[in-house]
């Protein structure tokens, strides 16, 4: 899977799946080893591509081929349980500093568009 950021949120996530937001979030408590979305100071999930891939393979595996979640977390272990390659792409993990900057980035996006409404009101548009 090609992704073109390095962080990804709980909605997007569910968007790109086409699941419920909780059912990712029940994946996250039920594969910890697999889905270790990274956080930020208001707690704020953030899913790097790693996480991505790994949510891909288990919904394959508990969708498509059926497995339960026990024997999902086996099939996730086993190196020689098959999984389609497109399922099978692994990117490394981000450092904190990645997730801080992002952080960063997002209040100041979100500060420029307080300051945007505010022009707009004050130009009455």
């Amino acid at each position: 899977m090609a992704t073109d950021k390095m962080y990804y949120t709980i909605s997007e996530i569910a968007e790109m799946f086409n699941v419920n937001q909780s059912l990712i979030r029940f994946w996250e408590t039920e594969f910890p080893r697999f889905i270790k979305p990274k956080r930020n100071k208001r707690g704020v999930r953030y899913y790097t591509p790693n996480d991505i891939e790994n949510i891909r393979k288990i919904l394959y595996l508990v969708k498509e081929k059926k497995y339960t979640l026990k024997g999902a977390k086996a099939a996730l272990k086993d190196p020689d349980e098959i999984i389609p390659e497109e399922v099978q792409e692994v990117k490394p993990e981000p450092s904190q500093d990645e997730i801080i900057l992002l952080d960063n980035h997002r209040k100041v996006y979100n500060k420029l568009l307080e300051i945007r409404k505010i022009a707009q009101r004050l130009l009455g548009e």
